[in-house]
C-alpha cells in the first residue's frame, strides 16, 4: 500500500471535511475550519482548536496507516462541528457517528504510527550481577528512573521482573 506524505494529509482532509460537510452543513459547525497543519505530536494522532485549525500528527507520514488517518480527520471534523468545548460527550459522540469516525481501526496500523514515534531517551537497567538491561525508550526522564537511587529501599523498584535480577540504577542515554 501507498505511504503517506503531507500533500496527501492535506488531500484527504479536504476530501474528508467534504463528506462531512454533507451530513451537517459547515454553516452550522460551531468553528468554521480554517486551516490544517502536519505537526510532531508525540501523544495524540490529532486536535482540533477553536479558531478551525486542525493538527495531525506527522507520525502519519511515512506510513500505510490510512484508515487510522481518516478517522482521525473526522474525529477532529466532529469537535469543530459540536464545538471544542464538548469535549467527547453524548452530543459529540453523536456527530462522530454521523462523520463515520467511530469505525475501528486494524490494530497493525496503530503499531505502525507507534514504531514512528522515536523516543528522545533510552532507559538502561544496572543490575546487581553487573548486567544491563535495555527497559526501553522515554519521551523524557522521569523521577521513577532519574530518582531511583533516592527512593527509601522499601519503595524502590528493585527488581526488574523480566529479568528477575536486582536493579541498582537506571541511566538515560539520548537516542
Amino acid at each position: 500500500m501507498e505511504k503517506i506524505t503531507e500533500n496527501q494529509i492535506v488531500n484527504l482532509a479536504h476530501k474528508v471535511m467534504a463528506e462531512c460537510a454533507l451530513e451537517i452543513p459547515v454553516s452550522k459547525w460551531a468553528h468554521r475550519f480554517h486551516d490544517l497543519q502536519v505537526v510532531h505530536m508525540k501523544a495524540k494522532y490529532g486536535e482540533a482548536t477553536a479558531t478551525g485549525i486542525v493538527r495531525i500528527s506527522s507520525l502519519f507520514v511515512g506510513t500505510s496507516a490510512w484508515k487510522k488517518l481518516e478517522q482521525t480527520l473526522r474525529h477532529e471534523f466532529a469537535h469543530l462541528a459540536v464545538g471544542t468545548d464538548q469535549h467527547h460527550n453524548s452530543r459529540f459522540k453523536q456527530c462522530q457517528s454521523r462523520f463515520r469516525g467511530d469505525k475501528p481501526v486494524p490494530q497493525s496500523e496503530i503499531e505502525e504510527i507507534a514504531s514512528n514515534n522515536r523516543y528522545k531517551w533510552q532507559v538502561i537497567a544496572h543490575l546487581e550481577d553487573g548486567t544491563t538491561f535495555d527497559v526501553g525508550g522515554v519521551h523524557r526522564k522521569t523521577k521513577r528512573y532519574s530518582a531511583y537511587h533516592e527512593q527509601p529501599e522499601c519503595k524502590k523498584r528493585d527488581w526488574l521482573t523480566t529479568v528477575n535480577k536486582r536493579v541498582v540504577r537506571y541511566e538515560f542515554q539520548p537516542n
